[in-house]
């Protein structure tokens, strides 16, 4: 019945990749932003400045962020500012490394920017946070190092044995592929999609219940839930078609990466499942059929707003991070991020568990109620 409706084919192949095409085209170049023009002025001259100024230097993935410009004086850096030579400007204090080394407080670091340039002044702050990050854990291993020797008994008196100031190495991040904006963007608009193509599942149950022939069908011999289990089945098809059919496209003709294709089809296979789970327990919960359309926009927009369809999950609050693990589609797009970043299927197999978890007690509730639904 399916393939004979043009509609349906239609929603399965044309949408979907109609939209991963606006998608991908909408955040084709929104990841090429021109690099942001810094300058930075180092007073400390120390040498944790130093390291810092190196590695904002030579790193490849900076230097596509930051075209850096190492000045000598907090006027020279607002003039190059005001000509617009510079969008940004870094200050490291005088007595920065040596402060830090010591375990004791360092001097604010101090970042000027317009308003004109609010990203600029943005990655600036960026740039600070993380240079006085780095240094206040290079503070409290001093510090510690100090406490335990200060703590150590020599003669009855306590030895205390100052801290050097030679360079301390900074902690390397474990190496990660960087995470596209389209990469987010085309598997996320699909899970919206899906909460939608699967919905004329459940909303033929009511269609039939009006008609009396789901009942009818029941004379076959075949019970109620195998009638409804087959044509949740054939939404479920539909949707693992249709989310085929939008990584396909955004993959071979945009180059946008989704995962490993093992964590791709396992997070499909697994969101498919909870999105009919989803219109299934929405089908049996709505008193009337004229309000099924509608509760069930409300709930899919409530799960992709809060899953963090719309906002990357970095980007929310932390209270709303936690609150979009409780949902099915939050858990599938940690998974689509996890092994888009990692490049590794397996960092994509406990948010699938999950996600399937989840289809399996929507399924659970909804073949509960469906019964009393037909009864009603």
């Amino acid at each position: 019945m399916r393939w004979r409706d043009r509609a349906s084919v239609v929603l399965a192949f044309v949408a979907p990749v109609v939209l991963a095409a606006v998608t991908s085209l909408a955040f084709a170049n929104f990841d090429k932003l021109d690099p942001v023009k810094l300058a930075l002025v180092d007073h400390d001259r120390g040498a944790l400045s130093a390291q810092f100024i190196k590695e904002l230097q030579t790193d490849p993935r900076l230097r596509q962020l930051l075209r850096l410009r190492v000045v000598d004086s907090t006027s020279h850096a607002e003039t190059l500012v005001r000509q617009g030579r510079s969008e940004a400007v870094l200050v490291i204090p005088e007595g920065f490394s040596t402060a830090v080394v010591n375990a004791q407080r360092p001097p604010s670091l101090l970042v000027l920017s317009t308003d004109q340039k609010p990203i600029a002044g943005s990655v600036a702050q960026a740039v600070a946070q993380e240079f006085d990050t780095r240094a206040s854990a290079v503070t409290l291993a001093a510090k510690t190092t100090q406490q335990l020797v200060e703590g150590q008994p020599h003669g009855g008196v306590r030895k205390s044995v100052p801290v050097g100031t030679g360079a301390v190495p900074f902690p390397r991040q474990a190496s990660t592929k960087p995470l596209k904006t389209a990469s987010y963007f085309a598997p996320s608009m699909t899970i919206v999609f899906l909460f939608f193509a699967v919905s004329f599942g459940a909303r033929n149950i009511w269609v039939e219940r009006r008609q009396k022939t789901l009942m009818r069908s029941s004379l076959s011999g075949a019970s109620v839930r195998t009638v409804v289990a087959g044509k949740l089945a054939a939404a479920y098809v539909f949707g693992v078609l249709a989310s085929l059919s939008a990584w396909a496209t955004t993959s071979l003709v945009f180059k946008t990466t989704w995962g490993p294709p093992g964590a791709v089809l396992m997070l499909i296979a697994a969101m498919s499942a909870a999105a009919v789970g989803v219109s299934l327990v929405v089908a049996t919960v709505v008193r009337r059929e004229e309000q099924l359309d509608t509760v069930t926009a409300v709930v899919s927009f409530v799960l992709v707003l809060l899953g963090g369809n719309f906002i990357p999950p970095s980007s929310l609050p932390a209270t709303i991070r936690h609150v979009s693990l409780a949902t099915p589609n939050g858990w599938a797009m940690r998974g689509f991020l996890d092994s888009v970043t990692t490049a590794h299927a397996g960092a994509a197999v406990g948010a699938a568990l999950v996600t399937l978890a989840y289809a399996v007690v929507l399924f659970v509730v909804g073949g509960v109620r469906v019964k009393g639904l037909l009864q009603r």
